[in-house]
């Protein structure tokens, strides 16, 4: 965990008052967890944040110190809570909501066509896990660890997932601009325009 949070924290189990700072350092990234897939539903996703948040403080007495950041520790509260939400709102939630979801959040993607084709692709030919190993790490930004605490598996199976959808993504016609941003050892760089091969 970063010193920052820990030390927060530490203030917030004697003084609740202060988780106030937790939530302003990390509430715009759990907002965006939801945000992104729930299609853009903002009230729905302010509504699960605050549900995430309200969460962690019940059980911040009970808390302690592991080995990842505290924004890992709110995004597998959130990614949870998605999982449960999806499960009661399944047969409700229709495609035209879905297909609108886009991975563009850090700007990856200049225009909505062309995130909308990579949404397309990563929609019909990657699996549910790797769907979310991917967006875990290229629109959250976290690390292989922290992915691995939020969806529960070990370091080497979420490579595995990564690895696959890479390779996934490579033979369903993705542009090098594309596979630059998702290769783990590029840094990310925003492409000027994404290439279609045909």
């Amino acid at each position: 965990m970063k010193s920052s949070d820990k030390k927060i924290i530490s203030q917030a189990k004697k003084d609740p008052a202060c988780f106030e700072k937790i939530y302003n350092k990390y509430y715009q990234k759990v907002y965006n967890y939801f945000w992104y897939r729930l299609g853009y539903d903002r009230e729905k996703a302010e509504e699960m944040m605050q549900e995430v948040f309200l969460r962690a403080f019940s059980k911040l007495k009970t808390y302690k110190h592991r080995n990842y950041s505290y924004l890992t520790y709110l995004l597998t509260i959130a990614r949870n809570l998605f999982i449960n939400y999806l499960k009661k709102e399944k047969e409700s939630v229709s495609w035209d909501e879905i297909k609108n979801f886009t991975i563009s959040g850090n700007e990856i993607l200049h225009n909505i066509l062309d995130a909308q084709y990579l949404y397309n692709i990563i929609e019909r030919y990657l699996s549910d896990n790797e769907r979310e190993a991917v967006l875990l790490r290229y629109r959250e930004g976290l690390s292989i660890k922290e992915i691995s605490q939020v969806m529960r598996k070990s370091e080497n199976a979420v490579k595995l997932l990564l690895s696959r959808a890479r390779k996934k993504l490579k033979e369903r016609y993705v542009s090098s601009n594309v596979l630059s941003v998702i290769n783990d050892t590029t840094p990310y760089k925003k492409p000027k325009f994404l290439k279609v091969k045909e």
